[in-house]
């Protein structure tokens, strides 16, 4: 029997798109865990404990959202651990250091 390739993988979880089935499939055997995180283009992050973890697990998140409350810190590794992120979603506006300075113009 032959192995089934990343790249091959990675077009079968593309065709999943409930997010619990690409749950189970991630359960499935490391490789396919792996698979599924490379994949990942959207995460809801409930708790920012594990936000170093997580984002090493989705390196290709282009929407990033959380409920929490947000640190600069947080901020910052998230714009570092994700370059291709387009959409930074916060249901919870407040921000636990000091406010961001915007720049207009």
């Amino acid at each position: 029997m032959n192995k089934i390739v990343a790249d091959e993988l990675g077009q079968i979880l593309s065709l999943v798109t409930d997010p619990a089935d690409r749950k189970s499939a991630s359960q499935v055997c490391k490789g396919w865990w792996l698979t599924e995180g490379l994949s990942r283009s959207s995460l809801l992050v409930l708790n920012l404990d594990h936000l170093p973890r997580l984002l090493t697990r989705y390196p290709n998140l282009t929407t990033f959202e959380t409920q929490r409350a947000v640190s600069n810190a947080d901020l910052a590794l998230v714009a570092q651990s994700c370059p291709k992120l387009e959409a930074f979603i916060l249901d919870h506006l407040s921000f636990a250091d000091e406010p961001i300075e915007t720049s207009s113009g």
